[in-house]
């Protein structure tokens, strides 16, 4: 029993490396800024390129990882520690 739940976290590591991996530092870069709630034109401003091509990074990283949207991207990039999910506490 012990041993499967080692085999299938081992398995999930691995799979999370894998994917990590896939993607160049410049993506890795649109991932955090998209999870930080950034748009766009804001992450083409900063990176100096057209919004088009954060677009076709975004379709790129969600084809590597086989998202089907940019939600999904995201919980994907903060599963993999890409990115951090914050918690605001209402006061």
């Amino acid at each position: 029993m012990i041993s499967a739940a080692l085999s299938q976290l081992e398995a999930a590591m691995s799979d999370a490396v894998t994917k990590r991996n896939l993607l160049s530092p410049r993506q890795q870069m649109f991932v955090r800024m998209t999870a930080e709630g950034k748009s766009a034109k804001q992450i083409a401003f900063a990176a100096s390129i057209s919004v088009k091509t954060v677009e076709t990074h975004r379709a790129a990283v969600m084809k590597k990882w086989g998202t089907k949207s940019p939600i999904e991207m995201i919980r994907t990039a903060i599963m993999l520690q890409l990115a951090e999910m914050e918690t605001e506490v209402a006061a």
